[in-house]
């Protein structure tokens, strides 16, 4: 909060800070009844720039019109005035103010270390909703030529790119209806589709749950595929990755197995906080289950066999396993 206060110490006014806390909704829609326009300027070190992409998600879905100043690296704003004084902090903003989109496009080249064919694509996607969702098609213009001119590529290569990603969402929201119209078994979804849908709809949740059990709870068919693709997509955009699975889902084979997860996701019957700690036990019970089937009928073959050093390894081997068992390391 210092470098709110050390701005309004020098006449910069209409200056908030958040206390030390991540940028919330609830803030963003109480900003909104203020203003209409934002003007974020964050630490310029990385956890400054993570929260800078993080606030623009956050503002974006609350209507508000943003644009963005990054500060030289490892500076804050009371250690730029400090050093610069107030007229060169406001001459530096007026000289390095980017909008939203464009200080996306070069966060997201930065994070890449060489131009090629699969960061290109990679940018598209990621600035494809918020380019699509610009009202006037001036701006739509403007910032498909910014965007050719970073990734060095002609205009008409990223427009086409943008319609085709249109078409290919259209195609999949028609196979969704299709499925409601012609499938009536896909009322019925079972607890691991549930739960991957979950999983899909929260990234964290995703994460947690395969750090956890894993994905072998899927065990083989169309949600192990999935979860699969899912999992080695990297797209820093929550909805950008699930488009990517949609297409990719589609090419490989499997996209109604997609379209089913994206009506799932829909639902609000989700599983909740208590009902997926509730599965991920039922799992780890069964995997200990089987880890101790496993070691009775070893001892049961080393029985059979006769052999004492055998025996004395498993005896010092059950130490090791009855530790993982005990903190729900066995997987």
């Amino acid at each position: 909060y210092m470098d709110c206060i050390k701005l309004q110490q020098l006449g910069i006014n209409n200056v908030v800070a958040t206390m030390g806390t991540a940028l919330t909704s609830e803030q963003a829609r109480l900003l909104k009844r203020y203003c209409e326009k934002v003007l974020l300027l964050y630490d310029g070190d990385e956890a400054g720039q993570r929260e800078t992409i993080r606030a623009l998600e956050i503002m974006g879905n609350e209507g508000l019109k943003m644009s963005v100043v990054s500060l030289p690296m490892g500076e804050d704003p009371d250690d730029y005035i400090e050093k610069h004084g107030k007229e060169e902090l406001l001459r530096y903003i007026q000289n390095n103010k980017l909008s939203n989109i464009e200080f996306k496009i070069n966060r997201y080249l930065s994070q890449k270390k060489e131009l090629n064919l699969e960061s290109q694509i990679g940018a598209i996607n990621y600035l494809r909703e918020d380019i699509g969702q610009l009202n006037s098609e001036l701006e739509k213009d403007y910032y498909i030529k910014v965007l050719a001119r970073k990734l060095k590529i002609e205009e008409n290569i990223v427009y086409r790119e943008l319609k085709k990603r249109e078409r290919d969402i259209s195609g999949i929201k028609r196979n969704k209806s299709k499925i409601i119209r012609d499938n009536i078994k896909y009322v019925n979804y079972g607890i691991n589709e549930r739960i991957l849908a979950a999983m899909f709809k929260k990234p964290e949740l995703f994460e947690y749950i395969k750090s956890r059990i894993g994905l072998e709870f899927l065990e083989e068919g169309d949600l192990r595929v999935l979860a699969g693709i899912y999992e080695k997509l990297k797209d820093n955009n929550h909805d950008g990755r699930l488009e990517r699975l949609g297409l990719l889902a589609n090419q490989q084979g499997f996209g109604s197995a997609f379209a089913r997860m994206a009506l799932l996701m829909e639902e609000e019957s989700l599983p909740g906080d208590m009902e997926i700690k509730r599965f991920i036990r039922q799992v780890e019970r069964k995997e200990e289950e089987l880890a101790w089937k496993n070691q009775f009928y070893r001892l049961k073959d080393l029985d059979s066999e006769g052999n004492f050093y055998s025996f004395l390894r498993f005896i010092l081997n059950l130490n090791s396993f009855l530790n993982d068992i005990q903190e729900g390391g066995k997987r």
